[in-house]
């Protein structure tokens, strides 16, 4: 497996519908309904981590993700709350 890096605009990146945080019932759904299912559940702290996020915008963003090009979409299987 051979793996390159990128830089990709955000809007390009699409969340992985069988990531372990979703229901079962999830997998397959569309993107709107992800993120319905995130800002659904108080227990994630969105608001707070966005809140981080502008706090500490200026800091440079070290940690890497892992993206799948499914040949469809760019979909972000790994890098939790980056």
């Amino acid at each position: 497996m051979k793996f390159t890096e990128k830089k990709i605009p955000i809007e390009k990146l699409f969340l992985w519908d069988e990531n372990a945080r979703f229901p079962d019932q999830y997998y397959n759904s569309d993107e709107k309904e992800l993120l319905r299912y995130f800002l659904s559940k108080p227990n994630f702290k969105l608001k707070d981590f966005i809140g981080e996020i502008v706090t500490d915008i200026d800091l440079p963003h070290l940690e890497k993700i892992v993206v799948w090009d499914s040949s469809e979409k760019l979909i972000v299987i790994e890098g939790n709350r980056r």
